[in-house]
């Protein structure tokens, strides 16, 4: 079985990973994590365009720890094999392009969560509009 988790780094997707752990998957799971982090505007101006490209770096390094601790926690799943991805770009978007390339059974999101900047309600969007538009069987989360 392919299964794909979308995650942000907020506290629910956290527990979205702890719970998904402590579930009894079949052997041989797949597992995949997704984070999408929407690149910043860059200007024309060459100093703003270095200290954004600093920031997107920063932010791509973080999103790293999390997934490299989050595939940790979920390896713990007896024979199971876990991998992650970053994409930047529209969460929507990069996960419903990632579900349409990798072809997983089912898709977990969260109901709630949120980085810097991010609303709840704009992120239960993003959590509507995968489920929408995904190729596969969406499950939502509650945390």
């Amino acid at each position: 079985m392919k299964v794909m988790i979308a995650l942000d780094e907020s506290d629910y997707s956290r527990q979205v990973v702890t719970k998904m752990s402590q579930r009894h998957w079949p052997e041989g799971c797949q597992f995949k994590l997704l984070t999408v982090v929407e690149p910043l505007e860059v200007t024309d101006e060459t100093r703003h365009a270095e200290v954004l490209s600093e920031i997107q770096e920063h932010r791509l390094e973080a999103a790293r720890q999390f997934l490299s601790r989050s595939r940790e926690e979920l390896e713990s799943v007896a024979g199971s094999n876990v991998h992650f991805e970053i994409r930047e770009g529209r969460p929507v978007d990069q996960i419903v392009d990632s579900a349409v390339e990798w072809e997983p059974e089912r898709l977990i999101l969260g109901a709630r969560g949120g980085s810097a900047g991010h609303t709840r309600a704009a992120l239960g969007n993003v959590s509507r509009s995968a489920a929408l538009y995904s190729p596969c069987t969406v499950e939502i989360v509650r945390v």
